[in-house]
């Protein structure tokens, strides 16, 4: 029995006979995924790259965004700080004139006094008194003393009239000065963004993400069918 087998394994047709057949189409199997993996290599490159390009584009805009933004902000304070600047010299303005507004009354109101003060002396002598002597005098000093204290009425209105609007005043100054800080420093926050230096950093950013589909594919190039990650 082992002759028998030890000589039919001696005939050459035995080993042609019980050789492994490959089967068939396993070649093309392994060609089509090659080609498929190959073909998603190329897409994951192309979708990396298309990705970074959207995200540069993005970043782009959202920095020129917030540019614009800074710089409608340092607008909108450079007019606020013109608009207190001019109203507070409006106000001081305002101060002024209600100052001479009071001197000219105080004036008119002494001229009048004056006037009722030489028609008492007209009547004094009239009557034939004695001008400054007794009720005369007390009549011309009565006089004399209501034409001080109108005198001053006049002088406190004004004078606190002028410090409100001259408080005023300070205050538009003080808006002003605040203004001019914020529209100086939205402006220089504006000049330190660069929209186009941001998408640079960020397409580099991207860049890795490039060379790892790139990297990939060219893996699949030298090794068709093996898997990468």
């Amino acid at each position: 029995m082992i002759g028998e087998m030890n000589s039919s394994m001696l005939d050459p047709s035995f080993f042609r006979s019980s050789a492994t057949t490959i089967p068939t189409g396993f070649g093309s199997g392994v060609e089509a995924g090659a080609s498929s993996s190959m073909s998603m290599g190329t897409l994951g490159v192309g979708m990396a790259i298309m990705g970074a390009i959207q995200s540069g584009i993005g970043t782009f805009y959202a920095a020129k965004s917030q540019q614009n933004q800074l710089k409608s902000q340092a607008m909108t304070f450079d007019y606020q700080q013109k608009m207190s600047a001019l109203n507070a010299r409006a106000m001081e303005s305002t101060a002024q004139q209600i100052l001479k507004s009071g001197e000219f009354d105080i004036g008119r109101m002494t001229l009048r006094a004056g006037q009722v003060k030489a028609s008492a002396k007209v009547s004094q002598a009239a009557r034939g008194g004695q001008i400054g002597t007794g009720s005369n005098a007390e009549e011309l000093a009565s006089l004399e003393l209501m034409k001080q204290t109108d005198a001053l009425t006049i002088n406190s209105n004004t004078v606190r009239a002028a410090w409100a609007a001259r408080t005023q005043a300070q205050n538009y100054q003080a808006q002003s000065a605040m203004a001019g800080v914020s529209s100086f420093g939205a402006s220089s926050a504006a000049n330190q963004i660069s929209p186009w230096s941001n998408a640079s950093s960020n397409l580099m950013s991207s860049g890795g993400s490039v060379a790892q589909a790139w990297y990939r594919l060219e893996m699949l190039k030298r090794y068709p069918g093996a898997a990468f990650g």
